[in-house]
C-alpha cells in the first residue's frame, strides 16, 4: 500500500509541476473527466518502450543509453494513463527483448523481437499502440520531437497530430516539425493493424537534449504531456472529431 501511495502522490506532484509551466490544473480535470467510462474501458494503450537487452538503441553524447531513457519514459506514460483510468498493457517494465533470444544470431533476435511486439496488438481489439524512443543524428544541433505514424490507417495520422502538437505545444514551444508517415523502415508501423504511432521524444545526440531527456523532472513533463496527448484523442475520436 505504501508504493502504491508513493506511485499516486508522485503523480500528483508532476501535475503540480507541470501546471507551473504551461498547464492550468481546471483544464486538465475537466479534460479527464469527458474520457467517458465506455472509452476508457474500451481501449487498451499498448506502451512499447523500445529496443531493450542486448539492444540498446542509440548512444548519446554522455554515454547514455537509449533503451534506458525508453523505459524511464514509458514508465512515467504507463502511471498516468492508469492514473486516470485508461486500461495500458507495458510491452516490457525491464530491461529485456521482447523476442525470442534463443535464436543464434543478433539478426534473428532482432527480427524476432520486433515482429513480436508488432503481434502485440493482435490480443486486443480495440488498442492504441503508443512506441517511445529517443533519435539521433549526425548534427548535434538537431533536437526536438519527432512523432511517425502508421501509414495504414487514418487515425494514426490523427494520433500522430494530437501528440506533435500537444507535447510541442506544452513543453516545446519552439519545435516546428511536423508528424511523419512511417516508411518500411519502421517494421512495427508499417504493419500496423490499429492506430499506431512512434514518438522519438528527443535527440541524444544533441547533448543539450540528452540532459533534459535524463532529468527525472523533464521526464515527467514530457511523459504527463504525451498521456494528455492520448486522452485528447480518445476525446476527439469519442466527440466524432470535435477537439475539447
Amino acid at each position: 500500500m505504501g508504493d502504491f501511495m508513493n506511485k499516486k502522490l508522485a503523480v500528483i506532484v508532476s501535475v503540480l509541476i507541470v501546471t507551473s509551466f504551461a498547464l492550468n490544473i481546471f483544464t486538465v480535470s475537466k479534460s479527464v473527466k469527458q474520457v467517458s467510462a465506455s472509452v476508457s474501458d474500451a481501449v487498451t494503450v499498448i506502451v512499447d518502450a523500445g529496443h531493450g537487452g542486448e539492444d540498446g538503441g542509440a548512444i548519446g553524447k554522455s554515454g547514455s543509453l537509449e533503451k534506458d531513457i525508453n523505459l524511464q519514459f514509458a514508465l512515467k506514460v504507463n502511471d498516468y494513463l492508469s492514473f486516470f483510468g485508461i486500461n495500458t498493457y507495458m510491452v516490457r517494465t525491464e530491461d529485456r527483448s521482447v523476442g525470442d533470444i534463443t535464436l543464434p544470431t543478433i539478426r534473428e533476435r532482432k527480427v524476432s523481437d520486433i515482429r513480436a511486439r508488432a503481434a502485440l496488438m493482435d490480443l486486443f481489439e480495440n488498442s492504441i499502440y503508443l512506441s517511445i524512443h529517443q533519435n539521433e543524428f549526425t548534427q548535434s544541433y538537431v533536437h526536438g520531437t519527432q512523432v511517425f505514424y502508421a501509414p495504414n490507417s487514418e487515425e494514426s495520422k490523427n494520433l500522430a497530430t494530437v501528440i506533435q502538437k500537444t507535447v510541442c505545444s506544452l513543453t516545446q514551444p519552439d519545435n516546428t516539425k511536423v508528424p511523419k508517415e512511417s516508411g518500411t523502415n519502421i517494421y512495427v508501423l508499417y504493419n500496423a493493424t490499429k492506430p499506431a504511432c512512434l514518438c522519438e521524444c528527443g535527440f541524444v545526440s544533441n547533448p543539450e537534449e540528452e540532459k533534459l531527456l535524463l532529468s527525472e523532472d523533464y521526464q515527467r513533463k514530457f511523459s504527463l504531456a504525451l498521456s494528455f496527448s492520448v486522452l485528447n484523442y480518445l476525446i476527439t475520436e469519442e466527440n466524432n472529431g470535435t477537439e475539447v
